[in-house]
């Protein structure tokens, strides 16, 4: 942004006391020289100052409107705990103070915009904003080494500086992982809900750690990929809130074909409902990141379908209840129509296949030279006086099919349509006059 003259004044946008409401900012704030503003946000807004004893460019945030004292406590915890974190890709803090009852901090000036501004301008090749997230993950690491959780990454709080620097900026909903130093109350709901993580969409800040943050990176890093965020609110008549809880995001390759295998699993890796499910740490990210920039194999692997209808089940447990529901009143119904109304198609009767001719007996007569070995009398039944001879063993071993072989057939006529019971019937009555037939069993065990 060009610098204005210093003698046009500015309007006042960050005074909320009521006598300056109405007038025109004061050029020169707290020792420094106001030049214009960056933005703004709900309680506060950043303007580009010359810091006078230092003779450089800083950044000026102070809360403007009309705030309470909970602003002003959220407003210092801001302040204080992004001074605690240095680290190159983070934006430094070099003042805390308050002039006139209004507070402020002035913080490093980044002059090349933000990621928003990058986006607008078109999407980075791939690689590219894999090496973008890999230096974010690495900062969001060491901030979470430090006991902070930022829980509002989005492009507009990622700064370029003019050398192609990523810095992360903007820690004004950030808190502290062992609860000291949070100003939010339990069941609020902040931060931006298009890269929020689930947990935290739900409300539980004391649940919100450093996974909401790896959701946030992956929200982010799908930006990147497809030009757009997984969810946008005008794309459903189902609230977005209720789609980050319960929908799975499209993967980035359906918006933007060209986008490699690895980082479509790296990014939907991070955008998993549940922290568990979860890169562990943003360094587990970054160190997946570095990999695929390495052409090294990555440690991710994409869900399987098992794993997938796992979380579906999971996530919908009344629409399971109504499937199966439904396919218990399929399968009865299907079973009652086919019990008695499928009508049975009954072949016509076929003559059984002929037996095979016996094998030739064996002789066995003994060799010549060798006696002749007698075989034992039969037995006699003293009460009859009659001699039987054994039953060999072997026919006792007769099929079912040659007992009934020599039986004459008689073709049966085609059954149209009739039911299980009918066709039982009929075949228990063509049994009958079978074994009833003229040499039949039945004659035969008579006679």
């Amino acid at each position: 942004m060009p610098e204005n003259d210093p003698d046009e004044t500015l309007k006042d946008r960050t005074v909320p006391l009521h006598e300056l409401a109405q007038r025109k900012a004061p050029r020169i704030f707290g020792g420094y020289e106001l030049r214009g503003e960056l933005g703004r946000g709900g309680m506060g807004v950043v303007y580009r100052a010359h810091q006078m004893t230092l003779k450089r460019m800083v950044a000026l945030k102070m809360l403007t409107g009309d705030y309470v004292a909970d602003d002003v406590l959220r407003f210092r915890a801001e302040a204080e705990m992004a001074a605690g974190l240095q680290h190159p890709n983070i934006v430094h803090i070099h003042e805390v103070g308050e002039e006139d009852g209004v507070p402020f901090f002035s913080m490093e000036f980044v002059e090349g915009g933000t990621l928003g501004d990058l986006l607008l301008r078109g999407l980075p090749a791939p690689k590219q904003a894999a090496e973008m997230m890999m230096t974010l993950a690495r900062a969001m690491h060491y901030a979470h080494r430090q006991g902070v959780v930022h829980r509002d990454m989005k492009p507009g709080n990622v700064l370029i500086g003019s050398q192609g620097e990523i810095k992360i900026a903007d820690f004004g909903i950030a808190k502290r992982i062992d609860g000291e130093g949070s100003m939010t109350l339990s069941g609020a709901v902040m931060g931006t809900p298009v890269y929020m993580a689930p947990e935290q969409a739900r409300g539980h800040s004391r649940k919100v750690g450093p996974a909401a943050d790896v959701y946030a990176l992956g929200a982010l890093f799908y930006h990147l990929l497809s030009g757009r965020p997984p969810f946008l609110p005008d794309e459903s008549d189902t609230a977005l809130t209720l789609r980050v809880l319960q929908e799975d995001p499209v993967s980035p390759a359906w918006h933007r074909p060209e986008v490699p295998r690895d980082l479509e699993t790296i990014c939907l890796k991070a955008l998993q409902k549940e922290p568990a499910d979860r890169y562990s740490s943003a360094d587990a990210m970054a160190e997946d990141l570095r990999r695929y920039l390495g052409d090294e194999p990555i440690l991710a692997h994409p869900p399987t379908k098992i794993v997938r209808t796992v979380k579906w089940v999971k996530r919908h447990p009344l629409r399971l209840t109504l499937l199966l529901l439904l396919a218990g009143l399929l399968g009865a119904g299907g079973q009652r129509w086919w019990q008695w109304e499928c009508p049975l198609l009954v072949r016509p009767a076929t003559r059984l296949p002929a037996i095979p001719p016996r094998r030739r007996p064996v002789d066995r007569s003994p060799a010549p030279g060798k006696p002749h070995r007698q075989r034992p009398a039969p037995r006699t039944h003293a009460a009859q006086g009659r001699t039987h001879a054994r039953t060999p063993r072997h026919g006792l071993r007769r099929s079912h099919r040659q007992r009934f072989a020599h039986l004459p057939l008689q073709p049966l006529r085609p059954l149209q349509s009739v039911s299980r019971r009918g066709a039982g019937r009929e075949t228990h009555q063509f049994l009958l006059a079978r074994l009833a037939s003229p040499g039949g069993l039945l004659e035969r065990s008579v006679s």
